[in-house]
């Protein structure tokens, strides 16, 4: 039953990838797999293991790690630099306040953005880890 959508899905994302084609390290392949039918999933193991040997060969599966390893270490500063904004009592009193301003067009997003910004770095200031 659900083996005609899953052909006509396999075209549309085929046909999608030939819209935003680029130049790859390794070719796209979209394959019909179903877990419940036991089907394909060999193909697709087969498909991952080629994927990971040639990026092996390349180089490339280390250096996506490296990058990835960059991305994660600047999710993790953002994150924690976001909560400890979030959590500072001085900086959510003057955001209620300048996010009224803001709502009024009296001020700019990003004037207020940096007036908070100001405050919880005078708040932070001789403050160690």
């Amino acid at each position: 039953a659900f083996l005609p959508k899953a052909r006509a899905a396999k075209t549309y994302y085929s046909q999608a990838l030939r819209l935003f084609s680029q130049k790859r390290e390794f070719p796209v392949e979209i394959k019909l797999v179903s877990a419940l039918e036991e089907e394909g999933l060999g193909d697709v193991w087969d498909m991952l293991s080629r994927y990971q040997q040639t990026a092996q060969q390349e180089q490339l599966w280390e250096t996506k790690r490296q990058e990835q390893a960059l991305f994660w270490m600047q999710e993790s500063i953002t994150a924690y630099l976001q909560d400890q904004f979030q959590k500072n009592e001085v900086v959510r009193k003057h955001k209620e306040d300048l996010s009224l301003e803001v709502r009024q067009q009296k001020l700019s997003p990003i004037q207020a953005a940096k007036r908070l910004i100001k405050i919880w770095e005078e708040e932070n200031r001789g403050t160690k880890t």
